[in-house]
């Protein structure tokens, strides 16, 4: 501490906190980690070991890495900040620890465990409950646990988990709104899994109201286009399903701004190739799988410049697949 007094040290931890978690919110990943890692040396050099400070700069590091595609690197921070609160508490009955499992299984939903994921969310959700958490933080856990069970095809589950949700914020009318919002989502979600087109977009379609009056230009609106356009195709309502994204894309640039690794512009353009060959529009295959190509020569420089090699490759593995799709059309093979 010979550069800098007590003092002067807290006020740049939570300058470098604050800022690290708002480009971490906005997608910049890599200034994200940067600036919480000079959060985390200051911590260091103030002798810090379970104070609330450094666990909060901990877990940040845990969920960007992990949002990053970083999981290895992640789950150390993950397991580090995780083993720090057991020893804080001398419990897992906590909130936080709660939390901590939460964030462990979103770290194994992005490696593509759901069985695991499942488990880490349920043991999440059991200890919000047990301690009495947050209404808020409850139905963040139940959401995350309905849209697991989904993928693991147990569809009835989720949908009696997001009930429960819906009574849960129900009982604050105006208040919990982007709860709310996120509940109507991933019922959409378990409907659209489910093959239940109409369910899905009756929900979506709450949702992007909710959406609409909050944050209009918000990514997340693109996010339920995206799966309302997949429902529309699931029902042959093709020419809605174009209409819709179509519009929504004339904001593409601003949703790349606001979330660099966003992936729904590629979805947004694969759904719209397939909309093309449904109704055999040559024209527009040609103008949809350019702009997929772009998008994905995008994120493939975006994803390499991150460092994340595991990311690139497969947008190179998606390149190769909307390749396939654009040509076999071209040549008359609609399958």
């Amino acid at each position: 501490m010979a550069k800098y007094n007590v003092s002067t040290c807290l006020m740049k931890i939570r300058a470098h906190q604050g800022l690290g978690w708002n480009l971490g919110c906005q997608g910049k990943s890599a200034e994200a980690l940067s600036t919480l890692k000079k959060a985390f040396q200051y911590e260091t050099e103030l002798g810090m070991e379970n104070e609330e400070l450094i666990l909060q700069t901990l877990q940040c590091l845990a969920l960007f890495n992990t949002f990053a595609g970083f999981l290895d690197e992640g789950e150390f921070y993950h397991l580090k900040v995780l083993k720090k609160r057991r020893a804080l508490y001398g419990t897992d009955e906590n909130p936080s620890i709660g939390a901590c499992f939460n964030n462990m299984g979103i770290l194994y939903k992005q490696r593509g465990d759901h069985s695991k994921a499942l488990e880490y969310y349920q043991a999440g959700l059991d200890i919000k409950r047990k301690t009495k958490a947050t209404d808020k933080a409850i139905v963040i856990s139940m959401n995350n646990v309905a849209s697991t069970l989904s993928e693991l095809g147990r569809h009835d589950e989720g949908i009696d988990i997001l009930n429960e949700a819906f009574d849960i914020v129900n009982k604050y009318p105006g208040f919990l709104s982007d709860c709310r919002d996120l509940s109507n989502d991933t019922m959409g979600l378990v409907y659209l899994h489910k093959k239940d087109f109409y369910n899905a977009i009756k929900y979506f379609n709450r949702g992007l109201k909710g959406r609409l009056e909050s944050s209009p230009n918000h990514i997340c609106v693109l996010e339920e286009k995206t799966r309302l356009a997949e429902a529309y195709v699931g029902l042959g309502q093709y020419s809605v399903a174009q209409t819709d994204l179509v519009e929504t894309l004339k904001c593409k640039e601003g949703f790349i701004k606001q979330m660099p690794q966003n992936t729904f512009i590629y979805d947004s353009y694969k759904i719209l190739m397939e909309v093309s060959r449904h109704l055999g529009d040559k024209k527009s295959m040609e103008s949809y799988f350019t702009n997929c190509k772009v998008e994905i020569y995008r994120l493939t420089d975006f994803f390499e410049d991150l460092g994340n090699l595991t990311r690139a490759k497969e947008m190179a593995d998606n390149l190769k697949q909307v390749q396939r799709i654009y040509h076999d059309f071209m040549r008359g093979r609609r399958g």
